[in-house]
């Protein structure tokens, strides 16, 4: 809890710690962030589901995706080049193309053929087979509610809060809203 994000990943590539509660976007930069530049090697990393979130629809937590989501919004008035690149970013080809670098999981159907990286490959195997994606509660919830679920989940990882009175917050929250 006394440490950026930054040094907590580069600590936990370093073997200083048993679980990083993170995500896939941090696995090439928590290698950078390690002191040798390398990391862990794959052999000593896993991925667990961690914590199962019930669809909203179906109320199965089985097989439920928290993350993040990325898109892009175009106005009206920008320039001609914006739609062809956007074009060119979202075509299959390149799409399998940053998979086999490593650079992201694509968002393309079938363009996660190409994905080398175990890792990567898992998950875009649970997004795939996923019947629910939640996004972040942070971004879900919108600012002010989500600025209050953040600075809770620190308070109760340090038993600075009770879940009682962590719940009263993330409601008087909403309902200020």
């Amino acid at each position: 809890m006394g440490t950026t994000y930054e040094t907590a990943s580069g600590m936990f590539a370093d073997g200083k710690g048993a679980l990083h509660l993170m995500g896939d976007w941090d696995y090439l930069p928590m290698r950078g962030r390690s002191q040798s530049g390398e990391g862990l090697p794959d052999e000593q990393l896993a991925i667990i589901s961690f914590p199962a979130v019930a669809d909203p629809v179906s109320e199965d937590g089985d097989n439920v995706t928290l993350g993040g989501m990325n898109g892009w919004a175009v106005t009206s008035d920008a320039a001609p080049g914006t739609v062809d690149f956007l074009t060119f970013l979202l075509n299959r080809d390149h799409q399998e193309e940053v998979a086999r670098e490593g650079i992201f999981i694509p968002i393309v159907k079938g363009a996660e053929q190409a994905l080398e990286n175990p890792f990567f490959q898992q998950v875009a195997q649970d997004i795939a087979a996923s019947s629910y994606h939640q996004i972040f509660l942070d971004q879900f919830l919108g600012a002010s509610v989500g600025a209050t679920v953040n600075d809770i989940s620190a308070d109760l990882a340090q038993g600075a809060i009770t879940p009682e009175d962590a719940a009263a917050q993330v409601q008087e929250a909403w309902e200020f809203r």
